[in-house]
């Protein structure tokens, strides 16, 4: 909280950064690209030590880059949702 009233009270000279896809174009679509590296990783070790994706997938969702992350359409990939 002490970071957000630092930020608001001197908006000139401080950046506050969060790890959400929230926020004005192109924000969303930076933080979602991002964060699909992770996404890539986890696709390639369920791949690798399962032989297949999973048919459920559970994320998190507050500001929701843990979830656009592994929901995120990847290329081929018909069982990802699209956004």
């Amino acid at each position: 909280m002490k970071r957000l009233r630092d930020w608001v009270s001197n908006a000139r000279r401080t950046h506050y950064i969060i790890g959400s896809v929230v926020g004005s174009r192109p924000i969303p679509r930076l933080v979602r690209d991002f964060q699909s590296v992770i996404g890539r990783e986890a696709r390639a070790q369920l791949l690798e030590q399962h032989g297949r994706l999973p048919s459920t997938v559970v994320a998190c969702v507050g500001g929701g880059s843990n979830a656009d992350r592994h929901l995120h359409r990847l290329p081929g990939d018909r069982t990802s949702s699209s956004s």
